[in-house]
This record gives C-alpha cells, structure tokens and sequence, in this order.
C-alpha cells in the first residue's frame, strides 16, 4: 500500500531546548510535517513549547502565461507540482532539492509523497504545493507534471490542470504520441549521463517555474557537495545546460513571482520536528526497528545521539 506524508511549510522557528540549541541556527520560517491518507488531511494549529505553528489558506498572485511570447496573468491559489517515476530513478531526490530551492526562494510549501514498497520499480509520486502565503492542505489538479517514465503520463494525464505543463524525456517517448498538456519534450541524453537526469528535470522544472538559477545551485551543491569533485561539477553542468536549453524554449507553465529569497530558511519533515521534540523533551533512549514511515524519526535521533548523550538502538527484528 502507498504511504503519504506531507510536509507544511509555515510559522516562526522553533524555540529550541538549552540542551539541543546546537541543531538549528534558528533562522526565519519552519516546517512542519503532518501525516494523512487519501483526502484527509490532519494538519491543525499546534502550539507548544517546540513549535508555533498555524496552518493558512488562499496564497497569492501566482501567473499563469499562456506559450505564446505575450502572457495574460490569471490568480490562482496556488502551484501543484507532481514528480512521477518508478523507484530509484531518483525523484525523490528532485522533489527534496526543488522543495528547498521554493523555500529559500521565499515560498511556502507543502509536500506529499506517495510510493510503494518497492526499492526498484513500481509507481511512485513526489507533490509540491506552493504560494506566496501559507497552505493548508494538498489540493487536486496538477499544473506540472515532471514524468520521468510512460507510466506517469498514463496514470496523471487526467489529472492536469488547465494551461498545465508537462516535463518529459524525449527519448522515453520516441515514436510515441503523446496526448497531453502543453508537452516540453527534453533531450536528457543529450544534456546529460543517465544518472545525472534528475538533476535534468530539476533544472528544467526551475527555469519553467522562474526560480533563480543560483538557489537551485546552491541546493544541489549542498546534497552532493560531500560527494567526489566531479560528481558535483556534472550536477552542476547538468542543472545549467537543463536551465539554459529549458528557458530558450517558447513553451512556459505556472510562472512563480519574483519573492525576498530566504537563503537560511529552515526545512524539516514531520518526523525530524517529532525527533526534535523530543530530545527538547528529554528523551535519551530509543530502540526501534527500520518501518516506513516512521524510521526517519530514529535516523534523526541517531544523528544527533553523539552530541546529545543519546542512546539510539536497533533491534534485530519488528517483534525483538
């Protein structure tokens, strides 16, 4: 069965406990991560001594342009964002650096993921929902669809919005029709190594969007910064070349507004705020077995247990 998750964007940063001041440099704005199912969604006010956060509706002046040169503005609430993809093809990994870059852009955000259990394979999604002002929950429709295989155009097609975009491989489609949106057909092979296509798409998606090309940078250099010097460098080669090929094309979508960027903005999931609360609450002791979706929450407590005196152990089985 598909898990969900959701991400909220919104509220001041968390007060941190003495003890754990060390995990945060407590810039402006948090995110918090509340779970839900299908169409219910469990998100509400919840103050407290860790965080203080209230979820909002109705973001702001989003344009849409149509793909001719002159462009007409329409209000819309907000810009659904849909990744699509089988497992290991790295679209999670596009969704977390395009969340981050809209977040440093000075944009609020809420994330759903959805995907099978499943390592390689199977059909899995990665939802951005993002404004100018605070989002309550996710929504239905989406404006742009990033299909990193066939399965996505045929599952999602239907769901596309009006004046949606759709971002695909070319190659993947060779010879194919395809009967959906406004289609920018990428050449990956072209711009980049197999292995390097997601950072493709983010490129592309990110010059459809009108984000700054030095904060989607900045993200990727901070995920791969650790790695060796040359996987780095072709990241980088494969989000410009992507930006660059993807804003000299006529074809444009859900067009962001110009916002104060947020370079320091702090982004957390549900499950590392629920592991923050807890050592702000004291807890020096975790035992746990690695189940999806709960097992970033000890992953987060594990990271810090050095440095905060915790003991964090895995046991040998779900029933030890």
């Amino acid at each position: 069965m598909p898990q969900n998750e959701c991400v909220k964007m919104s509220g001041p940063t968390p007060a941190l406990a003495p003890g754990i001041a060390g995990l945060a440099t407590r810039p402006p704005g948090f995110v918090l991560l509340s779970s839900w199912t299908g169409k219910t969604h469990a998100a509400r006010e919840m103050p407290g001594p860790c965080c203080n956060t209230t979820f909002w509706d109705r973001p702001r002046s989003i344009k849409r342009l149509t793909q001719t040169k002159r462009s007409r503005s329409m209000d819309v609430q907000a810009v659904n964002v849909v990744i699509g993809g089988e497992a290991g093809q790295g679209l999670v990994t596009v969704g977390q650096l395009l969340a981050k870059s809209l977040v440093r852009s000075g944009f609020e955000i809420l994330v759903s993921q959805s995907y099978m259990s499943r390592i390689r394979g199977g059909h899995n999604t990665f939802t951005i929902r993002c404004g100018v002002g605070p989002i309550l929950a996710p929504r239905e429709g989406v404006d742009l669809l990033i299909a990193l295989d066939r399965e996505t155009i045929a599952i999602h097609a239907q769901e596309l919005a009006p004046g949606a975009s759709t971002i695909v491989d070319v190659a993947l489609f060779e010879g194919v029709e395809i009967s959906c949106a406004s289609c920018l057909k990428v050449p990956f092979n072209d711009i980049s190594k197999p292995r390097y296509h997601n950072v493709v798409a983010l490129g592309a998606a990110g010059a459809l969007l009108g984000l700054d090309r030095t904060i989607l940078l900045v993200a990727v250099e901070s995920l791969f910064g650790k790695k060796h010097p040359e996987v780095t460098e072709e990241n980088r080669r494969a989000l410009d070349v992507a930006y660059d090929w993807t804003a000299s094309q006529n074809l444009t979508g859900f067009r962001l507004p110009v916002r104060q960027p947020a370079p320091q903005r702090l982004m957390m999931n549900g499950n590392e705020a629920i592991a923050l609360g807890a050592m702000a609450a004291g807890v020096k002791f975790c035992a746990f077995y690695p189940m999806t979706p709960s097992t970033t929450v000890a992953l987060t407590l594990a990271a810090q247990a050095r440095s905060q005196g915790l003991v964090v152990e895995q046991a040998e089985d779900e029933i030890a």
